[in-house]
């Protein structure tokens, strides 16, 4: 791994994305991977800002650029790696964004929260997901699982090495954590 010198810092800044992401992923020189995120950090958290919530936002930023780390694999040096990271970025939040309405709507559906489906609106869901996102991850891997994914407490419990017990021990109280925001959220008005 090259120091971070003067000289080493000019010669990196002077290197075009295609380069910097060539330079990661074949001589694994991790200041390229440093160079990238200089670059492009406020683009990704700029995106996450689209679908999150200011802090939120920054968590999912971070998160998402290290995934970026083995997403890398997937650019191939001929492409505009500003479009490629953009479309690649705003794919993760979809799709994590998704996760979090369907287990929403399929928690009210299944009684899980204190509205009923008439009751839901785009407020009520980014709260819902919002509440999801600052789960501790045991909750909303078994949350997931048992809601989107369909799976028994047996099953939940098999996946993730935990008793069934456990797996609806957090999932109630995940759903208790959401309960509580969404009865706030009710008596607030418009």
């Amino acid at each position: 791994m090259k120091p971070k010198t003067p000289a080493v810092i000019a010669e990196y800044k002077k290197l075009s994305d295609q380069e910097l992401v060539y330079r990661y992923l074949h001589r694994h020189e991790d200041i390229a991977f440093d160079f990238l995120f200089e670059r492009y950090g406020h683009l990704v958290l700029g995106i996450c800002m689209k679908y999150y919530t200011v802090p939120i936002a920054k968590e999912k930023a971070e998160a998402f650029f290290m995934q970026l780390m083995e997403g890398l694999n997937k650019f191939h040096t001929d492409e505009d790696f500003k479009l490629w990271l953009y479309n690649y970025i705003n794919k993760q939040c979809v799709s994590d964004t998704q996760t979090a309405s369907f287990v929403a709507k399929n928690a009210i559906s299944r009684g899980g929260t204190n509205f009923t489906n008439t009751e839901v609106t785009d407020g009520v869901l980014k709260l819902i997901q919002e509440t999801l996102e600052t789960l501790n991850k045991s909750e909303r891997q078994c949350i997931e699982a048992f809601y989107i994914k369909d799976m028994t407490y047996a099953q939940i419990a098999e996946e993730y090495k935990i008793s069934a017990l456990e797996a609806r021990q957090y999932i109630q109280s995940g759903l208790q954590t959401i309960k509580s925001k969404s009865e706030a959220l009710k008596h607030v008005k418009p």
